[in-house]
């Protein structure tokens, strides 16, 4: 081995080292103030071997403020360390430090750091609180953002309507639509206007009765005004502007009966020439609360959700299926590994799909359940119509949001453990496609879930509305800039 050096300052620290601590096993960790504890620090050199670098390992030892003894000392001849008793045989009480390991890397400059950070604007007008995974948020033309029906505090529907300005990053009521709506979905149209359609009205009650009705926002006017009725009520469906210029809605709910509502495999086109609705191929399965994503060779991918089963149950799903608006025809493709539901499908800049978190009811293969929101991610393949299984999310979630950063990036917002549901995350976490990995970004200030959220014109992203906490309904908003 080679020979004790003496003891060095922090400043010895060679540039271009990255330090790790390690917890010492069966230790726990202490915070203490820099007046309970003063560092000194031994080093131990070990022999160079042919081929193999150099390593150093640093020990600290802490020094309270009455005893005196160190906490940490080297193990002779071991190159290791391991923890100092006092003269009572009991560590004492001081903080405990870890390992300390050193080993030559890139600059501190250069490693990969947290970056991002949210900031408040201003909060939603009284009556405009939004509630529904679905995304009440639209970024119109000329670059406002607006949200349109939801939930009021007490989650009744609201017809209410407000407008976002990015460059004074405050809202202001506009015109209300002429019915209320929430679990509805927002589709900006090719001429500027926006449709919303579907959704329930009135208070929440069970079964939910869902509304047929559609209305048009128009801009400049700030006025809405009713256009065609879709061809059956539904809720929780999805509508997705294909590349014609017509909308597609599929899937949803509606009433059953008494005591139960009923899944739709319908599916109905949107024309904005002649604002009428007709009817297109059924599904090959009914589904409500699933995620559609628009594919580059202009079919859409409907990814998971739920199918009720009688009495306020349901079971979610894997199946997708793909829709080709040239033929009118659904066909089936890859299902994903575990069934999902309130989880987010997005459409990656490379082309390929990636769905995150989401959550699992009913039987799954395996002899654990787990109640609690789902990690796990994964990519499919426009080509070979596949999911393959990708890095997952540092913590389960669902009831999240997701989408793509102007660099490419997808930046993950909010959700909750769907489990429990007490509160809103206020974790945010960024998932690079060239690295395949996820790193931490700065956090809500609010955590939220069931929220909205879109990307400005300007790459900052507004995270709107949403629940902070069981029946807690928030009209706080934030804007994230990378």
């Amino acid at each position: 081995m080679g020979a004790r050096q003496r003891s060095v300052g922090p400043q010895s620290l060679a540039p271009g080292r990255r330090t790790e601590i390690r917890k010492a096993p069966g230790h726990r960790w202490r915070r203490s103030s820099d007046a309970e504890c003063r560092i000194s620090q031994h080093r131990r050199v070990r022999p160079e071997r042919p081929g193999v670098e150099p390593r150093e390992r640093y020990g600290y030892r802490a020094v309270g403020p009455s005893r005196g003894r160190p906490c940490r000392r080297p193990s002779p001849g071991s190159g290791r360390f391991r923890p100092a008793c006092s003269r009572r045989g009991r560590l004492p009480p001081d903080d405990i430090f870890g390992d300390l390991h050193t080993r030559r890397s890139r600059p501190m400059n250069a490693v990969q750091m947290m970056t991002g950070a949210w900031a408040t604007a201003g909060p939603l007008p009284e009556g405009t609180v939004t509630f529904d995974q679905n995304n009440q948020l639209v970024r119109l033309d000329d670059g406002r953002v607006l949200l349109a029906g939801g939930t009021d505090a007490v989650f009744a529907a609201t017809a209410t309507a407000a407008l976002f300005d990015p460059a004074t990053d405050t809202w202001s009521t506009t015109g209300s639509m002429s019915s209320t709506r929430r679990i509805h979905t927002m589709t900006l149209l090719p001429d500027g206007k926006v449709l919303a359609a579907g959704g329930i009205a009135g208070p929440f009650r069970f079964p939910t009765p869902s509304v047929a009705s559609a209305d048009l926002f128009d801009p400049k006017s700030g006025t809405w005004s009713p256009t065609g009725s879709m061809t059956e009520p539904r809720l929780g469906h999805t509508a997705t502007l294909l590349a014609d210029g017509r909308v597609l809605v599929a899937g949803g709910g509606r009433v059953r009966g008494t005591d139960s509502g009923r899944t739709l495999a319908t599916a109905e086109l949107y024309d904005p020439a002649t604002g009428l609705w007709t009817a297109t191929e059924t599904m090959t399965d009914a589904r409500v609360d699933s995620q559609s994503v628009l594919l580059p060779d202009g079919r859409v991918l409907l990814v998971g959700g739920t199918v009720e089963t009688g009495h306020g149950t349901f079971a979610h799903l894997a199946f997708c299926e793909l829709f080709d608006p040239i033929l009118e025809k659904w066909t089936t493709t890859g299902s994903m590994s575990v069934p999902r539901n309130n989880h987010q499908a997005t459409l990656l800049p490379g082309g390929d799909v990636l769905v995150t978190g989401g959550t699992v009811a009913g039987v799954v293969p395996g002899t654990i359940y787990d109640p609690h929101s789902h990690s796990s991610v994964e990519m499919y393949s426009i080509e070979a119509e596949t999911w393959t299984p990708v890095a997952p999310l540092p913590i389960g979630r669902a009831r999240h949001q997701a989408l793509v950063l102007r660099d490419g990036r997808l930046l993950v917002s909010g959700g909750a453990d769907e489990a429990s549901l007490q509160v809103g995350y206020a974790s945010t976490v960024i998932y690079d496609p060239l690295s395949g990995k996820w790193s931490a970004t700065g956090g809500l200030a609010t955590g939220r879930y069931d929220h909205g959220a879109v990307l400005l014109e300007d790459g900052r992203v507004l995270a709107a509305g949403g629940l902070a906490a069981a029946q807690t309904v928030t009209p706080t908003t934030e804007l994230f800039t990378a």
